[in-house]
């Protein structure tokens, strides 16, 4: 699960799941302005902090809050969904808000599953025939196309269209 401590973070996890809005999960290009240094840390937490230019292509899924801390810190599991591609910024503060549309990379993902399943064929073909007919079968395909987050950077979301 993600851990969520940051104001503006907090207030756009609960917004997502009051509005059921979908939340985005990307690496971070560069550093666009840095943190004061003459913040205290209280007034660094209120304050956005270091802003971050995320990348245009990120995983994105329907978020659960799963523990909510003593402290007022979450912990959130988002469920991943699909990748996105941003088409146009709606909201830049408290949070970034993006309009998206799927990121179409799924043909170059089933590519890359057919040259695996080969090999696999390959290797179990002659000993398992049975098992290698599962690699051939679009069930097997549809299951190894599912993705898992490997970014971190919160948007939140919705559908261009």
């Amino acid at each position: 699960p993600l851990h969520v401590f940051e104001p503006r973070y907090l207030q756009m996890v609960n917004d997502c799941v009051r509005d059921d809005r979908a939340l985005g999960l990307s690496h971070s290009r560069k550093l666009l302005r840095a943190a004061s240094d003459e913040q205290s840390p209280d007034e660094m937490w209120q304050s956005n902090q270091s802003t971050y230019l995320p990348f245009d292509v990120y995983s994105v899924g329907r978020c659960e809050i799963v523990n909510i801390t003593d402290d007022g810190r979450v912990h959130v599991m988002v469920h991943v969904e699909e990748r996105m591609q941003t088409v146009s910024e709606v909201q830049v503060l408290p949070y970034r808000i993006v309009d998206a549309r799927p990121y179409g990379d799924e043909s170059e993902q089933r590519r890359l599953l057919g040259e695996v399943n080969e090999k696999l064929i390959d290797v179990f073909g002659a000993l398992r025939p049975r098992l290698a007919k599962t690699f051939l079968s679009s069930e097997w395909l549809d299951l190894c196309a599912m993705t898992l987050p490997s970014n971190y950077f919160p948007i939140s979301v919705s559908r261009a269209t």
